[in-house]
């Protein structure tokens, strides 16, 4: 009987679990699944998981939720040990190390940095404001930082793997991990500088077999929101040239700018004004 895993491929848990699956030519069945629509929340759904959580994944009678341990179960029932770290019983607990700190480190990216941009798309009346992508940048440079010093703290030194806990072959602990961090890369959420060390380990994995493929519905995603933003700036257009006033020279008062604009952030978020006149 195939499996059947109950999920969204824009989920990141879900999609590390889908990308498992695709590594190692595992046949299953998709439900789809639609967290934000309350998929997860039906009485149906909380008969097979009563934890509400997505991904879940039936195998016969047996049924789990919750991405990390789908992840394992499916490792260790189908002997998929390289995934798991290998034989050596020292990497292994490094690789459940990172997936035992995982809800309460790089997952904090979907949840203070993802959603939040995501929810600006699907609900006017919650806008990705600047005071939030302030915060979500914040959030990125800290998780990045943690994340580098914590799992890839030797990289680029003799004899260190390029992957999560310096390990020489990637493991579910990087397709974990990476879900999470490239998603604010690839829709282009933050800014900022990145930690050298995660841009180095995010190009390795981005080469594992199949990234583009699962990750097809995060690039349409990805779209959308980039419209979204266009949208946005175009909106911001119009009010700041309804609200500038131009000297008898042509040059930019200041103050209706800076009124507006309520400082440099969002002045330079704005890519479109001329600034040569203000300095703020």
């Amino acid at each position: 009987m195939a499996l059947t895993i109950y999920g969204h491929w824009v989920s990141q848990p879900a999609r590390a679990c889908l990308w498992l699956m695709r590594l190692n030519d595992k046949a299953f069945n998709f439900e789809k699944v639609e967290p934000l629509l309350g998929g997860t929340r039906t009485p149906e759904y909380k008969s097979l998981f009563p934890t509400g959580k997505a991904p879940g994944l039936v195998d016969g009678d047996f049924k789990l939720s919750e991405g990390t341990a789908i992840a394992t179960y499916m490792c260790e029932k189908e002997n998929w040990t390289k995934w798991l770290g290998g034989e050596c019983l020292q990497s292994r607990a490094l690789v459940n190390s990172y997936l035992s700190s995982h809800h309460t480190t790089s997952r904090n990216i979907t949840m203070k940095v993802f959603h939040p941009a995501m929810m600006g798309v699907l609900n006017q009346e919650t806008p990705f404001t600047e005071e939030l992508r302030d915060k979500a940048g914040k959030v990125m440079e800290r998780e990045n930082k943690k994340f580098a010093d914590t799992w890839l703290p030797g990289l680029g030194s003799r004899g260190y793997g390029g992957f999560v806990a310096g390990l020489h072959e990637p493991t579910i602990a990087d397709l974990f991990a990476y879900c999470e961090f490239a998603q604010a890369k690839q829709m282009g959420i933050v800014g900022g500088k990145w930690d050298k060390r995660v841009e180095e380990w995010m190009d390795r994995v981005q080469r594992i077999e199949h990234h583009d493929d699962v990750h097809r519905s995060l690039f349409k995603l990805r779209d959308v929101y980039l419209a979204n933003e266009e949208k946005r700036k175009q909106k911001w257009e119009m009010k700041v040239f309804e609200a500038m006033d131009f000297d008898e020279e042509g040059g930019l008062e200041r103050d209706g700018v800076e009124t507006l604009l309520k400082g440099k952030r969002i002045l330079d978020a704005y890519d479109g004004i001329e600034t040569s006149y203000v300095t703020l």
